[in-house]
């Protein structure tokens, strides 16, 4: 397996995590909805965001 198929599962990996951390969150907080959200609930977006953009930038690449 190439060094880039291993980055890319790791990636996506990261980019799912971030998912289920976000998805987790927003069942459980009663501060976040959809147009506002606590600290902690910004935090997740932003990483998730992050991790998605990079993911799919990488999917372009390929």
């Amino acid at each position: 397996m190439s060094a880039a198929v291993r980055m890319a599962e790791s990636l996506h990996d990261r980019y799912m995590k971030a998912d289920a951390a976000r998805r987790a969150h927003d069942e459980t907080c009663t501060t976040c909805s959809p147009d506002a959200r606590c600290e902690v609930g910004k935090r997740l977006q932003e990483s998730f965001e992050r991790l998605q953009d990079a993911y799919l930038h990488q999917q372009k690449r390929g």
